[in-house]
C-alpha cells in the first residue's frame, strides 16, 4: 500500500513538518471546520503541541 500512497500525501511525519498540518498553519487565509467531532480529536492542535513542546 505504500507504494501506491505518493510521498508527497505521506510524509515521514504526518504532524510535523512537511505535513498538510504544516502547510495551513503557513496560509493566512486557511480555516479548520469541525463539524460533530470532538474538540479533543483535532490533529491541528497535535501539530501544534509539536511545534511548541508542552510540558
Amino acid at each position: 500500500m505504500t507504494g501506491e500512497i505518493g510521498e508527497d500525501n505521506s510524509p515521514y511525519r504526518p504532524l510535523g513538518n512537511g505535513s498538510i498540518l504544516e502547510w495551513l498553519s503557513n496560509r493566512s487565509n486557511a480555516f479548520v471546520l469541525l463539524l460533530g467531532v470532538d474538540f479533543s480529536a483535532m490533529s491541528f492542535f497535535h501539530y501544534l503541541e509539536n511545534r511548541a513542546p508542552v510540558p
